[in-house]
């Protein structure tokens, strides 16, 4: 699939839709992006770090706010997204540094 422009809806396969819950829409599509080392090559670094995690690697490209609440504007609101339940956030990733919701904190391995 190419797709670099998140210009196409692709109906998710159900294990996709199960593992990545946040990336479907409610008729069950999402808008994939690709990427490849040539486009942006920290990101398919970083991407391929997740995938061996996660067996794929995969973003979510999206505003940054929670539901009910103003898109964010500052390093600490992110942050503090980290202890909201309702953000149900896992990791954060902000420049070179890799924040998630177990309070380790450390820069992007290779960075």
């Amino acid at each position: 699939l190419d797709a670099p422009y998140m210009s196409l809806a692709a109906e998710l396969t159900p294990w996709c839709a199960a593992r990545f819950p946040a990336i479907a829409h409610f008729d069950g599509t999402a808008r994939p992006q690709t990427v490849t080392t040539n486009q942006e090559p920290w990101v398919h670094a970083l991407l391929s770090i997740i995938a061996e995690q996660v067996e794929i690697g995969v973003l979510i490209n999206t505003s940054f706010n929670v539901r009910g609440k103003p898109i964010l504007n500052t390093l600490a609101e992110a942050l503090a997204l980290l202890d909201d339940p309702a953000a149900e956030l896992d990791t954060l990733v902000i420049g070179e540094w890799l924040f998630d919701n177990s309070r380790k904190r450390g820069p992007i391995a290779g960075s």
